[in-house]
């Protein structure tokens, strides 16, 4: 879905900025640009929340390899350390 709404922004900037004369060198003001900032301000917040949430389940997946015991029956920790 955010997809959908950053190609929408990108099209209404082009077509914002096509209209402007050939002399300006100012973006497009007002509404865009507030939309743009409230896009971005989701997407930062989106990100920053999700890392940790990543950070775990790679732990968990990561504990439950080592613990899941394999189609033999055996753990794959137990298995995979030669005993001594």
């Amino acid at each position: 879905m955010l997809v959908l709404v950053g190609f929408a922004l990108s099209g209404a900037t082009v077509r914002a900025v096509a209209k402007l004369p050939r002399k300006a060198a100012e973006p497009p003001a007002g509404a865009l640009r507030k939309v743009y900032r409230a896009v971005l301000t989701l997407v930062s917040f989106y990100y920053f929340v999700s890392l940790p949430i990543v950070a775990l389940l790679i732990v968990a997946f990561t504990g439950f390899l080592l613990v899941a015991p394999s189609p033999s029956g055996t753990s794959r920790s137990s298995s995979s350390w030669p005993s001594s």
